[in-house]
């Protein structure tokens, strides 16, 4: 993949959620005692630098595989209490929000979604060991003060058993007493879940395939993005529930856009095309109302990242520096909330891309003009101050087209995408 250079124009943040909106990173150990390594302690420390607010605390279970009933904690690959407990300690010191969010595998390493069984009584064998499993851990939430809790995540083959579902809810709620949610896969999934009313957030691991190029510019990524979203969207208007993007992610090699699930291929470390696509997932995402939180996955103790590092985590990787400038910003003006943005780096920049309402724009005082993609002038704005608004219309006063549009103002350009209603 060609070189990116990726500006500050292009770090597009949201203006609609909440102060509460959940900055989150997913942190992940396979390994009984890691979370109690000095190292593991190390890496959340860097996590906290990124500016994230919220960690999602992984442990896993396992059954021997998808046609069995019994889940069971591993020796050696399920994080002990212990380690567990240490690492959300640790956290709360660095003042980060937690999720527990357990998950189970199976040990012949086919796809959690494929749980299924044919017999009701492997059905309630299967939940019964469940509810065992997902209890365990919601008694540990509740004692640690735990803010957030995962019921599941991607268990596809099970999500029209309501009944069953709604009693292991409840029996969550007999023992932790905070915000729930589950985890559902992006494909074929999240729209078919049976039992969202019991929950107070829809979740969603969202590794949408993308293009089909390796070699996606960041409007072809926000293109790529904007069916998925408006699916979401469509989905939210319909049953009224908030929405955290429970999981999304980009391993550091080339062509991560097609299939982001692909967590074992092989490929060919590509730092930039993880960095664009973390700037057009933020750019998509963190302007929509609907939307509660989102948890990039993942930030694992044990891999340092790096320039040779092929793996989903951004330490070390130019896509940190993403996460780092859009986690640093505020909320509600997009603007950086502490020292880790220079002010020259902010001469012009717009967001939220795409807009349907108005398109906020960071800039210098002067004449701002806008250009759509023919490079035909279609407004021009004076401001004497650092932040101004297009709301869509041209000269005349005419809502314009959807499109590309450029915003200039002396010698910095910027662009924006306009999707009108």
């Amino acid at each position: 993949m060609k070189t990116v250079i990726i500006t500050i124009n292009l770090l597009i943040i949201m203006t609609c959620c909440s102060e509460a909106f959940q900055k989150g990173m997913s942190l992940t150990s396979y390994w009984h005692d890691q979370y109690n390594y000095p190292e593991s302690d190390s890496a959340l420390v860097d996590l906290a630098q990124t500016n994230a607010e919220w960690i999602s605390v992984l442990a896993t279970w396992y059954q021997d595989s998808v046609q069995s009933t019994e889940i069971y904690r591993d020796p050696l690959r399920t994080p002990d209490d212990s380690s567990l407990v240490h690492m959300i300690e640790r956290a709360r010191e660095l003042d980060l929000k937690v999720m527990l969010k357990p998950h189970v595998d199976s040990q012949d390493d086919t796809w959690r979604a494929l749980i299924e069984f044919n017999r009701e009584k492997d059905w309630d064998a299967w939940f019964s060991s469940y509810t065992s499993f997902i209890t365990h851990y919601a008694r540990i939430a509740q004692s640690l003060g735990v803010e957030q809790f995962c019921v599941g995540c991607e268990l596809t083959g099970t999500i029209r058993r309501q009944a069953n579902w709604e009693a292991v809810i409840e029996s969550i709620r007999v023992y932790y007493d905070g915000p729930l949610t589950y985890a559902a896969n992006w494909w074929a999934a999240y729209d078919s879940v049976t039992f969202w009313d019991a929950l107070e957030f829809v979740g969603i691991d969202a590794y949408f395939e993308l293009t089909e190029v390796f070699d996606p510019t960041l409007d072809e990524l926000l293109v790529a993005w904007e069916r998925w979203v408006d699916d979401i969207e469509e989905f939210y208007n319909r049953t009224n529930k908030p929405i955290l993007i429970t999981e999304m992610g980009y391993r550091s090699i080339d062509g991560c856009n097609i299939t982001p699930w692909d967590w074992w291929s092989p490929g060919t470390v590509d730092l930039e095309e993880q960095e664009v696509c973390y700037v057009a997932a933020c750019s998509t995402f963190l302007n929509r109302d609907w939307l509660e939180g989102l948890y990039f996955w993942s930030w694992e103790v044990d891999r340092a990242g790096g320039v040779e590092d092929d793996s989903y985590t951004p330490r070390a990787k130019p896509a940190e520096a993403v996460l780092r400038d859009w986690y640093g910003r505020d909320s509600q003006t997009g603007l950086a909330d502490g020292p880790t943005q220079r002010a020259e780096d902010h001469t012009l920049a717009t967001f939220p891309v795409p807009f349907r309402e108005r398109s906020v724009i960071r800039c210098k005082p002067g004449t701002l003009r806008i250009y759509d993609s023919s490079g035909r002038l279609v407004r021009t704005i004076e401001t004497t101050e650092s932040v101004c608004h297009w709301d869509g219309k041209d000269a005349r006063g005419q809502k314009v087209t959807s499109g590309v549009y450029l915003y200039r103002i002396g010698a910095s350009t910027a662009k924006t995408i306009y999707t009108p209603r």
